[in-house]
Order: structure tokens, then sequence, then C-alpha cells
């Protein structure tokens, strides 16, 4: 749930606040894979293991847009979060051991921000902000060697503008994201090993830039109808932060 308000403490300030909360739970079965030889089909081979996961994850937040003057407001926020994970695995086979992950998530997440408003049709803002992010438990049940992950956080400055001009709109954000035990599916090394594991990663950086442009035609046709023409281009450049063991890209994409 959700709740909007408006108050007027000296300045007017549009707090919004709210929770969610999610709880489910599920039960499998993981069977071994017969590989085909020489360009066969694979089948399914004998069973593995049982499998026995509950998640439990609960959010609160609250934000206030504070405006200061005609043409300037902040942004304050916090978010709290706590999640629980039980993860089980229990192995047909005797000689293998079971695993049995159960962990607590606690984390605080407060974000600060500044929009200056030059006029009424477009605006600058920026932003300062926290994420804590749980390890869901498909992650945690990949985990190298079934060891309990971290919670991933992160520190994220945002910068970008939006606005519109006639029948062009535009939104335009660059971001740079320092980031501590960032959860990720890798190869295990020495690389190349060819074993592939969850696990967190010691530091990472996500930069980019997400760019969002659009127009409305009139068109006229059948009175007031128009035609809306939408693009959208992202760039993302993800790396390790001094990784002796991975090197220092995790991927590129625009």
């Amino acid at each position: 749930f959700s709740h909007e308000l408006t108050a007027d403490l000296g300045v007017p300030n549009h707090i919004r606040w709210g929770a969610l909360a999610s709880s489910g739970t599920s039960d499998g079965q993981r069977f071994n894979v017969n590989f085909a030889q020489g360009g066969g089909t694979s089948n399914k081979g004998a069973l593995r293991s049982n499998t026995d996961d509950d998640a439990t994850t609960v959010e609160v937040f609250v934000h206030d847009q504070i405006e200061v003057t005609e043409q300037v407001d902040v942004a304050l926020g916090l978010q709290g979060v706590y999640a629980k994970r039980l993860t089980q695995e229990n192995f047909i086979n005797p000689a293998t051991t079971d695993t049995n992950v159960k962990e607590d998530y606690y984390g605080l997440s407060p974000k600060v921000g500044l929009i200056w408003k030059p006029s009424e049709h477009w605006q600058l803002f920026t932003n300062l902000s926290r994420s804590y992010e749980p390890p869901t438990n498909i992650e945690l049940e990949s985990a190298l060697n079934s060891a309990a992950l971290e919670a991933q956080k992160s520190t994220t400055f945002e910068v970008g503008t939006r606005g519109q001009k006639s029948i062009f709109a535009w939104d335009l954000s660059v971001y740079y994201a320092d980031i501590d035990d960032e959860i990720l599916f890798q190869e295990r090394p020495p690389i190349p090993s060819g074993q592939f594991d969850t696990d967190n990663a010691d530091k990472t950086v996500h930069k980019g830039i997400e760019l969002g442009l659009s127009a409305d035609v009139p068109l006229g046709i059948f009175g007031k109808d128009q035609l809306s023409i939408k693009s959208v281009y992202t760039y993302s450049d993800f790396s390790f932060k001094n990784d002796d063991s991975f090197g220092d890209k995790i991927g590129r994409a625009s």
C-alpha cells in the first residue's frame, strides 16, 4: 500500500509513504541430464535432489519532495528492507552433502535529490542514493560451495534533464554506481575453468546513459488523431574494480 499527502511546513511538502510485503514458498525436483553423443537428443536422467525454498521480503519507504522555491525542489527519501531466505536441497545420493541455507537480511537506503525548474516545460535534476538488494533463493541455491550470499549494496549518483518543447519531449540521465558485493553468475577462477557459480564480487562499477525521445505529430485525419514516435537509447558499461581474478570488464551494451 502507499499514501500521499501534502503538508505546509513553512514550505509545501509532498509526502509519499508506504510498504510492500511478499512471501512465497516452492518445492521442486532436480534431475540429471543424459547428454546425447554424436548429435542425438539429450533427455532427462535420474532424480538428483529435492528442493524446498521459502522467501519473505518486507519494504517500507517514505519520500518527501519539498518546494523550497518556485524553481527549486529538494527530494528526501528513506527505504528499509527486511528479507528472510531459506533454501534446502536434499540429494538422493547419500554420499552428497545436503545444503541448508537460512539467512536474514536488513538494510536502510537513504536518498537525496535536487530539482531545478527553469520553466514549467523542462527541468534539471540530480540524485544521490543508496540501494540494498538481498539475494533470491535461486541465487542462494547456485552460490559457490552453498555459502550464504551477502546482500548487494550500491551508491548511485545520477544527473539528468527532462522536458517538453512543442511536439517533442525528452528524458536524459547519466549515472555512476559504486557497488559492493554485487551478485553475479560467473565463471569460477582460474579462468577458463568451465565451472560457474553465483557469488559476491568484491567491488564493481556500473555507469551509463539513458535517453528517451518522443514526438506527438498531429495528423488531423479523424479529428484529434496523432502519430506518436518514441525512441530509446541506453549505454551501459559494467566493470570490476581492481579485481585480480576477473580483470576489468563485466559487460558493455548499447
